[in-house]
């Protein structure tokens, strides 16, 4: 399977066995549910990936912004240090935990256009492209 190297990803939902958390209702939770769900979608905008070529991905986790460099295979990948700004981006941010979830990452595949990044544990995060500034819906 060819690796996508170029293009910018938005994270979608994360599955856990056989649930799927979608990211508007993961970030309703983390905030208690006090905004809207247009609010929370504008929120989940927020957490992306761009693959830069063959070896490197940058990220954007909320108010903060990163990057590393990567090394894969036709199934696997691998990524160095991650280098990120510190910003305080509020109590029921994501922030850290996307920049800790990323970097457990150890399994890649493209599927119906969806990128998933899969932990050891069978965590999986799905990923859309973003096209013309707006994330793709799920298939």
């Amino acid at each position: 399977m060819p690796w996508p190297n170029v293009g910018l990803w938005q994270w979608s939902a994360t599955m856990r066995g056989t649930e799927q958390i979608q990211m508007v209702a993961a970030l309703r939770e983390a905030d208690g549910g006090a905004k809207s769900d247009a609010d929370y979608a504008a929120m989940a905008q927020r957490y992306t990936i761009a693959l830069q070529g063959e070896d490197r991905i940058a990220f954007a986790a909320d108010c903060n912004r990163g990057g590393a460099g990567l090394t894969h295979t036709d199934t696997r990948i691998a990524m160095g240090l991650l280098m990120m700004t510190r910003a305080y981006c509020g109590d029921t941010s994501l922030s850290d935990d996307f920049a800790m979830g990323l970097q457990q990452m150890t399994q890649w595949a493209v599927r119906g256009g969806v990128l998933y990044l899969s932990d050891d544990a069978g965590v999986q995060w799905l990923f859309v492209p973003i096209v013309a500034g707006k994330a793709t819906a799920m298939p």
